[in-house]
Order: structure tokens, then sequence, then C-alpha cells
């Protein structure tokens, strides 16, 4: 490789190593809001089904809805 590029590489790796705890800790975070949007808005979805549900007029088999 040419001498340029080897030290654009050392210079990254070592960035990346001394930037890899406030990272890390930056994504837990990140993961850990996801998850709470996450179990939020299935908590959501799931009230929306139960409310359109019961919205819903049931129908027997066999007899007209009503709709064309």
């Amino acid at each position: 490789m040419r001498p340029s590029l080897d030290k654009a590489l050392v210079k990254t790796a070592s960035k990346n190593l001394e930037n890899w705890p406030r990272n890390r800790g930056k994504m837990g975070e990140i993961w850990r809001r996801t998850g709470e949007n996450w179990m939020k808005n299935g908590r959501k979805r799931n009230e929306n089904r139960s409310k359109n549900r019961a919205a819903r007029p049931r129908v027997a088999a066999g007899e007209p809805d009503g709709s064309p």
C-alpha cells in the first residue's frame, strides 16, 4: 500500500478506538429510545384495532351486510 493510505488507515483506526466508548454509549441510548417508541406505537396500534373492531357491526354468515 502507499504510505499516505497507510497513514490514513492508521489515523482512522485510532480515532475509532478513541471514540468507541462514547459512540457505544450513544448507540445504547438510541436503541433504548427506539425500543420505547416501538412499544408505545405497538400499544397505540393495538388500541386502535380494538376500537375499530368494536365499531364494526357484526354480520352473521349468509346475511346481507348492506354493502353494494
